[in-house]
């Protein structure tokens, strides 16, 4: 969390071109470089600042940057398991932390039919309700639970 300034000072660092946040059903984009008229409406919608763990989607044209070590989430103030808006469709969202038990009943909670998440560069999937093969990636890769503020790519 922080300014759009700080947000954008950190996407520079690690060669992010492009920041999108799903608001209302829609992506709301923020272009670095770009004139402030294409930038006017995330600016509009974080005109005191960026909440923390607001999940972004990002463009970048690399080098890869290694993922900076997870803060400290304050999770107890989530309206929800999961922090993002769920649209119909595909949204970007992160999730409290927990076991991929909980994750699977908050995912049931909200009407959720499919998670993921990548790993190694390839998308790692968990379908609730699906036979165990079809999610056991997903859940060796999260044997220990899933971590605070981690990000996934869920199907309303």
């Amino acid at each position: 969390g922080g300014s759009v300034e700080e947000l954008v000072a950190c996407a520079e660092e690690r060669h992010v071109t492009a920041l999108y946040v799903l608001h209302k059903g829609g992506w709301v984009s923020y272009i670095p470089g770009a004139p402030d008229f294409v930038n006017a409406g995330f600016r509009e919608l974080y005109a005191g600042r960026v909440p923390a763990l607001t999940p972004l989607v990002v463009g970048s044209e690399g080098p890869a940057t290694a993922a900076p070590a997870a803060r400290d989430a304050d999770t107890a103030a989530w309206a929800a398991c999961l922090r993002g808006e769920l649209a119909d469709g595909y949204s970007l969202v992160v999730y409290e932390g927990g076991s991929v038990g909980e994750l699977a009943a908050c995912a049931d909670e909200l009407g959720v039919s499919a998670l993921y998440t990548l790993q190694d560069g390839e998308w790692v999937a968990y379908i609730p309700g699906a036979p165990a093969f079809v999610s056991a990636a997903f859940g060796e890769h999260f044997a220990e639970g899933v971590p605070a503020a981690t990000p996934l790519v869920v199907v309303r």
